[in-house]
């Protein structure tokens, strides 16, 4: 008996899914057998992709029709039109189809982009389908806000709206940002279009949504390219297709090192397994617009190989340790506070040595760093790496001082990974300590005792303007010259810190501090030359080496992502091996050129500061080379050897 009960239930259940669900027709008037019979496998093959959820939600009758578009689909109300230029293609069906080559969209053939066109459209009817009903404040979650640090209750990360391009989770789980677009077309190309399945996704939160629903139905490296956006849409529909497909591992990410030896990027893994702990790295107020109210950053503690995680030697492996760090895309050679208020600079996610971000902070900087443990168990943390490497691969967004910035950024991060936690699931955070405090409220970190506070980590690095001010006392007391500070004796000229440089040598004392501000005056002078030359690498230019040194720079921002060209999203273990490969072979190719470069980098010095400031950079090499050379003939002095 009560099995027939239950069988009548299901019975019942499945006749009120038919009464209630999407239906598909279309118009066949001035259309032959063969396209009408072709136009209905095509609805047949769409209908069948779509998640049972949507077809039973979308309770309505769609219609089809053919029309002269520009574009490959509009839908409104309750039709969709599909532009006749694909007519031919769905007739040719998909095992006569011709390859993709008109569209930046991933679809193979031109018949799977004419069945993603369909899908497209039929998410257009879904998002839309009685949107007043399902979210009355439609747009008013995805809009960054400056009024208040709460968005209302309907906009909270872990609900679900029905009408998903509103959702913010959604949003960010696709690292979507709006591009300018006129038409189909981009008018502000980057490499985050380029690692996108269809840039046309960039227009809209609508056709952000339209276009993943897509290649999530469709494409079945989607959940490896996007795992988060596959995530978000399996769990919203209650379905996930392709399901038992073997993705190929893709862990690595783009490492950016920035020091006085090396520059550049390099391909690494990123293995959440090896990852100990995440903190909240926070560093201290600093001079600059950008800066003044701290910056916001997040620290991986990876232990070393030899070491077992979780131990708490981890926190001591600071060469393997992780940075990673929203920042803006400044070339200019001052900030502009205009461009930082209204967007004008370009938003993305950077990864970088802890080390490198310890010496920038305390050494160039002067300013300090403080790290703060964050609770996270092992599936959070490796949710968070999942994120990490996406947004490194995908993220280009725009950065505003007020409201997208680091702070703001990261804390959508440490958000993501936590959406159940109600305490922060509703703030908007807009500042470095607003980010501390909202986490350590949450009871997901908390403050750094005192006597953690040593100068060298593990929790926290000193500025090291107070070594640095030692190192001018004992230089002044050498050379018998006064020296305010750092500030003072860079302000000096080359001639006045030659003859301070003499001094010190011929006293013999204090060589140490002569070099700490050599070799800070080198890195202060190099980062003006970089910043000088990219501004005007950045400008049109006739010369043949100039133009390399242009596409060198241009590579360099582009994250080499010209190298990727057959895929979107992380790229696999297997991309990346060739990629190293292709940049290998073109490095000893450019070699000669890159030789040139290397000269025309000078010419270029003397072009737009001067010779007196290559001759500046040029003769603190000097000084430093022949500090190190006495330091090491004293050495061996001291060890009885014949230098």
């Amino acid at each position: 008996m009560q099995k027939l009960k239950y069988g009548l239930y299901l019975l019942i259940l499945s006749l009120s899914f038919k009464a209630f669900a999407l239906k598909v027709d279309f118009n066949s008037a001035n259309l032959n057998q063969s396209e009408i019979q072709a136009t209905n496998r095509l609805i047949e093959k769409a209908v069948e992709l779509l998640p049972p959820l949507l077809k039973t939600r979308l309770n309505k009758t769609v219609k089809i029709e053919y029309k002269k578009l520009d574009e490959l689909g509009r839908t409104y109300f309750s039709t969709i039109q599909l532009s006749d230029q694909l007519k031919a293609h769905i007739v040719a069906g998909p095992e006569r189809s011709v390859p993709n080559t008109t569209t930046s969209s991933r679809h193979k053939t031109v018949y799977d982009l004419a069945l993603g066109t369909l899908v497209h459209e039929l998410a257009h009817q879904y998002d839309h389908h009685l949107v007043h009903e399902t979210n009355p404040y439609r747009h008013e979650c995805a809009a960054p806000s400056n009024e208040s640090d709460t968005k209302p209750s309907h906009c909270a990360w872990y609900s679900f709206s029905k009408n998903i391009s509103d959702n913010p989770q959604f949003l960010y789980s696709i690292s979507w940002s709006k591009k300018e677009m006129k038409g189909r077309q981009i008018l502000e190309e980057d490499d985050s279009t380029a690692r996108s399945p269809y840039a046309y996704e960039f227009k809209s939160p609508d056709e952000a949504f339209a276009v993943n629903l897509e290649f999530f139905l469709m494409d079945p490296e989607y959940q490896c390219r996007r795992p988060s956006g596959y995530a978000f849409l399996a769990k919203h529909f209650q379905h996930q297709p392709f399901q038992n497909y073997n993705c190929k591992k893709g862990q690595h990410i783009l490492t950016t090192i920035n020091s006085s030896e090396i520059m550049g990027h390099i391909y690494e893994p990123l293995d959440a397994s090896r990852i100990a702990a995440v903190h909240y790295l926070l560093a201290g107020d600093g001079d600059s617009m950008m800066s003044q109210w701290g910056h916001s950053m997040i620290r991986l503690v990876i232990c070393a190989p030899h070491r077992k995680v979780l131990d708490e030697e981890c926190l001591k492996d600071t060469a393997y340790h992780r940075v990673v760090s929203y920042r803006a895309g400044v070339t200019d050679l001052a900030i502009s506070t205009m461009k930082g208020i209204t967007g004008g600079y370009p938003s993305r996610l950077y990864i970088m040595p802890l080390l490198n971000v310890i010496h920038e902070y305390t050494q160039l900087e002067l300013r300090e760093l403080y790290s703060y443990p964050v609770k996270l168990n092992r599936a959070q943390i490796s949710n968070f790496v999942q994120r990490v490497t996406e947004q490194n691969w995908t993220y280009r967004g725009k950065y505003y001082f007020s409201n997208n910035n680091c702070a703001s950024e990261t804390f959508n991060l440490f958000r993501n990974v936590v959406p159940e936690n109600i305490q922060i699931s509703e703030l908007q955070i807009h500042t470095p300590k607003g980010v501390r405090d909202a986490l350590i409220k949450a009871g997901l970190s908390h403050e750094i005792p005192e006597n953690l506070k040593t100068e060298n980590g593990p929790y926290y690095w000193s500025s090291k303007k107070k070594l640095f001010q030692r190192h001018i006392d004992q230089v002044s007391l050498a050379s018998g010259v006064v020296i305010k500070d750092m500030a003072s004796y860079f302000k000096l000229s080359l001639s006045e810190r030659q003859i301070i440089f003499s001094k010190v040598m011929n006293s013999g004392k204090f060589l140490s501090s002569m070099f700490v501000l050599n070799r800070q005056t080198y890195e202060r002078l190099s980062m003006i030359r970089n910043a000088h030359i990219m501004n005007h690498e950045l400008k049109k230019t006739d010369s043949e080496v100039t133009q390399l040194a242009k596409d060198m720079l241009k590579k360099d921002m582009h994250h080499g992502a010209e190298y990727f060209k057959g895929s979107y999203g992380i790229p696999s273990d297997e991309e990346i091996y060739t990629v190293r490969l292709a940049l290998e072979e073109n490095f000893k190719n450019s070699k000669s050129k890159i030789d040139d470069l290397l000269k025309t980098y000078e010419a270029l010095t003397i072009q737009i500061l001067g010779e007196d400031f290559l001759k500046d950079i040029n003769e603190q090499t000097r000084m430093i080379n022949e500090i190190k050379q006495k330091l090491v003939n004293e050495q061996k002095t001291k060890k009885g050897e014949k230098i």
